[in-house]
């Protein structure tokens, strides 16, 4: 899936982000449980819409989870539609920022 890209966004236009740099305001929660989440959040700074999205794939084997956390830039109109959007698909999308350990990183810039 290929979004619009944020350009008046903070978090775009900076070059090495910081967990500090975060700063959202939830507009709409879209699930919600121990390994899963995602909701409509709103950049403080300059408004831009994001799709935020936590995933966690559990190892009951070895108990090292895989855990997932993304935000996809959208417009207003995006949100409905995409809230049958699985989580894979969601998270193979572009640009996104996504967050591993603690490094923030832009996918497809």
């Amino acid at each position: 899936m290929q979004f619009k890209e944020p350009t008046h966004c903070h978090l775009w236009q900076k070059g090495i982000l910081t967990r500090d740099d975060l700063d959202f305001e939830s507009i709409a929660s879209e699930a919600d449980d121990s390994h899963f989440e995602r909701s409509v959040v709103r950049c403080r700074r300059c408004g831009q819409r994001y799709l935020f999205q936590f995933y966690e794939l559990v190892n009951w084997r070895d108990g090292n989870d895989v855990m997932t956390t993304i935000y996809v830039p959208v417009e207003k109109d995006d949100t409905e539609s995409l809230r049958t959007v699985r989580a894979l698909d969601l998270a193979q999308s572009t640009p996104r920022l996504q967050w591993e350990g603690d490094t923030l990183t832009w996918v497809g810039r």
